[in-house]
Order: C-alpha cells, then structure tokens, then sequence
C-alpha cells in the first residue's frame, strides 16, 4: 500500500519566511539574551535554510532559475581563483554566518522565488504580518533596554526594523486600523536610536509616499480634509522641530539614554551628515578601484575601518567597482539603475497604492541605505528587492495599468 503525503507549497509565504528571518531572530536573539535564556539563531536560520533548500526544487525547473544560480556559483569559483584572500570573508568559522552559504541558502532562493508568478496582496499579508511580530519585538527590547540602561548595536536595530516600518506604514495606512500604531512607535525607536543612514532612508520613504498622496487624485471632501490637515502638521512641526527636539534630548536623558541622531541634529553646520569613519572607508575604496576587479568580498581585502579591522565600503557603487573593476562595473551598476527606475515606472503605472508605495520602499532601501551603509552581498534587503523588481518587469503584464492624475 502507497501512502502519498501532500504538502501545500506557498510560495508567498516562503518568501516572507526567508526575508523577515535575519529581522525576527534579532529582535527575538536580544529579547532572549537580556533573560539569560540561551539564542534560538541556530534553530530560525536552520527552519530558513531548509526551506531555502527546498525551494531549489522549484526555481531550478526554469531557464531563468538555472542561468542565475550557475552566474552566481561561477562568479564565486571565480573570485576564490583570482583573489585567494576572499576565502576568509567567504567562510565563516562559525557556519550559521557563513556569508557564501547565506547568500547560497536564503537570499538566492529568495530572489529566484520572486522570479516566479507571485500574488502581491498575498505576499504582503505575511509581510505585514511578520512585520508586526518584529516590531513588537523590538519596542519591547527597546524599552527593555531603557529600564535597564544596557547597551546595543544601534545600527544593526535600526536597519532591521526599516522594511518592517516601511510594511507596516503600508498596510496599516490600507487597513487604517489601530496596529498603524506599531509603525508609528517603531519610527520613533529608529529616530532616537542613532543610525543616521537608517533614518535619511526613512525619512526618503515618508517624503515619496507624502509626494504620492498629494499628487494622486481625488478632489472628496475628507480627502482634501486630509490632504490639509497632514500638510498643516508638517509645516507646524517643521517650525518648531529645534524645541520638539530638545525636549526629546531631556526625555531621553532622564532615562539615561543619549541620542546621536537628535545632538548632531540639534549641532547644525551640517553635523548630521558628517562621519570621518565612513569618509576614511570611501577614500580608500575610491583608490582601490582597478581596472579588474577583485571578485566577490574583493573589497573586503583592500579596505580597513577605523579600529583597522577588514570591512566593505558602505556604498553599494563603491563595492560594485571594487570587485568587478572599471570595466564590468559601471555595465552592472548602469543595469541596476536601469531595473529600479524601470520597476518604479511600471508601479507608478499601475494605480495601485501599495505597489506604488512598495516601489518607494525598494527606493529608499537600494538608492540610500545601500548608498551608505551595508554591503549587497550579505544584505536581505537588497536581494528582496531587486528580486521584487524583476517579478515586476518580468510579468508587467499581470500589472494593472492606470492613468496617473
């Protein structure tokens, strides 16, 4: 007798699984380690590996799935040839961090998911959902840390709640419900917290969804209602923004907590933008630029922070130039602009709110959180994205069209 076992595939769901898994095991990893109770990483990254795996199953049944896994296998063999040194910053001594097998094992199939017909109102149902558990996971770690005074790795907290702050907008401004509360909380955490690319990056989504909801149409009265009353509170908090500012500096203060964002805000001459650390990075990458490249992680060979200790340029032209050279960078580079402003443009085309306002997402996150911070290869959110903008040009088609007023 022959038993068959059935199990639902559902690839939304998947996709969601692989992308919020570095977001939900940081969050979950400190809320854990504050009670002494011992990581649940190895477990998370083990249940998205294996789906990651399997997965396989379905995207290498294609053309399209089969030439990028081999462009990525060969451009890895490739730069181990050319550049023995990157070994190092391939393979991790410890495996959960192996930065080739995450790239093999969660963002590839993660990208080639998204290279299938997907339903994005269903992807963005566990998005949103899977958001919300990271954020509520970090406003509770935040304000764990406040009462208890302890420290964190500031940047690493605010770029993981940036997507999920930014799908949580989307979704809660949809549903307009009481979980936009979320959201709204979190984008305060990320302000206060001090990483500045996160919060630029941030506040270009707010500016390109505040852009997009005034130029959109619609002329009913509770909407030019709203259209009024958002552009009133924003010129009122424009103006007094130094004084809102300070008292959020004393608040926090009280709490024992400093603010790098808001003092460098409250400095002026530009202080906010200044960072000799990142500055010392890109004059090195600007030099180390050759005519060929020096293969994946390449740049991590070259390139030395301030505590001398190897690192990526934060900037993901710079990288691109580093490891592929002057000859094939600029080619990839012009392709990736091509990509995004194409997706951009078949989003804005569409009428649909929540792709449009996704589209802004992956611009905000690819074209200046990867501008200064982060490194594409070990980055979730860039192959997110990019792989979101080739479902869009790959099935344009599926895409409602609408006349922009």
């Amino acid at each position: 007798m022959r038993l068959k076992l059935s199990v639902k595939w559902n690839m939304e769901l998947i996709i969601a699984w692989l992308f919020l898994t570095p977001q939900i095991n940081f969050f979950l990893a400190n809320f854990l380690d504050m009670y002494g109770i011992p990581t649940v990483t190895p477990f998370i990254y083990s249940v998205a590996v294996f789906l990651g795996s399997v997965s396989y199953v379905k995207t290498l049944n294609t053309r399209r799935g089969i030439l990028f896994t081999w462009i990525i296998i060969l451009l890895i063999i490739s730069s181990a040839l050319v550049n023995s040194q990157v070994l190092g910053y391939m393979f991790d001594t410890n495996i959960i961090q192996s930065n080739v097998l995450l790239l093999m094992l969660l963002y590839l199939p993660m990208i080639l998911l998204l290279q299938q017909r997907i339903d994005l109102e269903v992807l963005m149902k566990y998005l949103w959902r899977g958001s919300l558990v990271t954020l509520s996971l970090a406003i509770v770690v935040f304000v764990t840390l406040l009462s208890s005074r302890s420290s964190v790795d500031y940047m690493s907290f605010a770029y993981m709640m940036l997507s999920p702050i930014m799908i949580c907008f989307i979704e809660g401004w949809r549903k307009k419900g009481v979980l936009l509360a979320f959201p709204v909380i979190a984008s305060g955490i990320l302000f206060v917290i001090g990483c500045r690319g996160a919060v630029v990056a941030l506040a270009v989504f707010f500016v390109l969804c505040f852009l997009g909801f005034y130029l959109k149409g619609g002329r009913k009265g509770n909407r030019l209602f709203l259209k009024a009353a958002l552009l009133i509170a924003v010129i009122i908090t424009g103006l007094n923004m130094n004084s809102i500012l300070r008292i959020i500096v004393g608040e926090l203060n009280s709490v024992g907590f400093s603010s790098r964002t808001v003092e460098k805000i409250l400095l002026g001459n530009g202080a906010f933008m200044q960072s000799k650390g990142r500055q010392s990075i890109w004059n090195q990458a600007v030099g180390s630029i050759g005519v060929f490249g020096k293969g994946l992680f390449g740049d991590r060979t070259v390139l030395l922070d301030e505590y001398h200790n190897p690192t990526y340029p934060h900037n993901f032209i710079l990288e691109i130039m580093i490891d592929f050279g002057m000859i094939v960078g600029p080619i990839l580079i012009l392709l990736f602009v091509f990509l995004i402003m194409r997706a951009l443009f078949i989003a804005l085309k569409s009428g649909e709110i929540q792709r449009i306002q996704m589209a802004f997402a992956m611009v905000a996150i690819l074209f200046v959180k990867h501008m200064v911070s982060a490194s594409f290869l070990t980055s979730f959110d860039f192959w997110f994205y990019v792989g979101l903008a080739l479902n869009w040009i790959i099935y344009q088609s599926d895409c409602p069209r609408s006349e922009i007023r």
